[in-house]
């Protein structure tokens, strides 16, 4: 059993609105959420902006997060979400950390280098770097 998996819903969510508060400053959303305790701690989350919005999903049994995203959310429609990668983090070390980072990587990749809503660069995390690699030949 891995570190996430013994996490209580009360701890996930205490975590999941630290990294709320922290990516609403860039203004990232929150559009969805789902957490079950009877997936050993796992849950689904989507982030983004209006036309931007990415599903992250956590499976603690397996210490997997998957990435996908709809390129333009349709209110009135089903998202058609479009896999982007499986991204290993053993024992869900520092994941609400990655999950931020992600969402902050995958929106300024969207946009021109050197806008307004791009944001400060900074570092590449270890999940960005196995994303990066895993989407540049798809």
């Amino acid at each position: 059993m891995n570190k996430l998996s013994e996490m209580s819903a009360v701890a996930h969510l205490q975590s999941l609105t630290q990294m709320l508060t922290d990516l609403g400053r860039d203004g990232v959303e929150l559009f969805g959420h789902r957490y079950s305790s009877r997936e050993f701690g796992g849950f689904e989350i989507v982030l983004g902006r209006e036309m931007e919005q990415f599903k992250l999903t956590w499976d603690s049994f397996e210490s997997i997060l998957s990435v996908s995203f709809v390129p333009c959310p349709s209110k009135s429609a089903s998202a058609l979400w479009a896999h982007e990668a499986n991204i290993s983090i053993p024992e869900g070390r520092g994941l609400f950390q990655e999950i931020a980072a992600m969402t902050r990587y995958l929106l300024a990749r969207e946009q021109p280098r050197g806008s307004p809503q791009a944001g400060p660069q900074r570092p590449v995390t270890s999940a960005e770097a196995v994303f990066a690699a895993q989407t540049k030949f798809a």
